[in-house]
């Protein structure tokens, strides 16, 4: 037990009841007030004669209202019997526990209301959301973008219309088809061509080079010995194997022993390479049968 907050009846060993509690309920007022506890002595002999007398250095006039001074000192009288009971206790405070307790309640009533607003907000937000994924998945993908060119003013513009909901409907004629809300200023996207460019895709080239090497060694087997077809051969086999990395595929030696390419310390030019394979697909008639498709 703190001795802070010990009564004078416990400190005379005398018989205590709920007097004692409104002992400590007053020195626990006294420090939240005055920030430091009402009886404090390092020796334990004066502390004691504090307490039984109920010697404390008084709250300072003015900082507090008198409610307060008066509950301190009705609450640290030395004698049990003129201290109040915790009823006499909450009836001197009853005004003030109702109204916080009022604003208390308004508050916690606005927070649910704002909460239950959120929530449905959130829920709706979630169900338009599955609904138009939902939609999507059942529409046509072929149907989902229309593109529609024509001239305003001599300059070109691609205007996009977008369909997010399809639906089965019949349409005047009796056929059932797939049928697109009427366009809105909100679904349709004018860009003028003059501010369209063309992206440069770095996984197409990647991609377009990766098809290039594989033709190369998917080609018939030449007559003759072909050291550039050997060189891509090589290649490939490197790219392919389980332990490659592609630190090793850029410092990889493609041609160690060949008059063909000028090596540099075991390591083939990127650049020669890559004109290695365009000449060997010029001989080979890549690009016509590419164009011709």
């Amino acid at each position: 037990m703190c001795v802070c907050v010990v009564s004078p009846e416990v400190v005379k060993n005398e018989p205590y009841g709920e007097k004692a509690d409104i002992w400590a309920l007053g020195c626990i007022l006294y420090q939240m007030a005055t920030l430091q506890p009402p009886f404090y002595s390092s020796n334990m002999l004066s502390l004691a004669s504090k307490i039984v007398e109920a010697v404390y250095e008084p709250v300072e006039e003015g900082s507090f209202s008198e409610r307060v001074t008066d509950m301190i000192r009705w609450c640290l009288s030395p004698d049990a019997e003129q201290r109040p009971d915790i009823v006499t206790v909450s009836s001197r405070i009853s005004d003030l526990m109702m109204r916080l307790m009022d604003g208390l309640y308004t508050s916690h009533k606005a927070l649910e209301r704002r909460a239950e607003r959120d929530r449905k907000r959130a829920q709706k937000y979630f169900h338009e959301k599955h609904e138009s994924r939902t939609n999507c998945s059942h529409s046509n993908p072929s149907q989902v973008n229309k593109h529609v060119f024509h001239h305003n003013s001599g300059e070109e513009v691609q205007t996009v219309t977008v369909c997010h909901r399809y639906s089965q409907t019949p349409n005047r004629t009796g056929e059932t088809g797939l049928g697109c809300p009427p366009l809105t200023l909100s679904g349709v996207i004018c860009v003028s061509q003059k501010k369209l460019r063309q992206i440069d895709d770095p996984i197409q080239r990647l991609l377009m080079q990766l098809h290039k090497i594989i033709y190369i060694t998917q080609l018939p087997p030449a007559p003759h010995h072909d050291t550039r077809r050997r060189l891509v051969e090589r290649f490939k086999k490197s790219l392919f194997h389980s332990g490659s990395d592609p630190c090793s595929l850029k410092f990889i030696s493609l041609l160690d022993d060949s008059e063909y390419l000028p090596v540099v310390s075991g390591v083939c030019s990127n650049v020669r390479f890559q004109g290695i394979i365009e000449e060997f697909l010029q001989d080979s008639s890549y690009y016509e049968a590419t164009h011709s498709r």
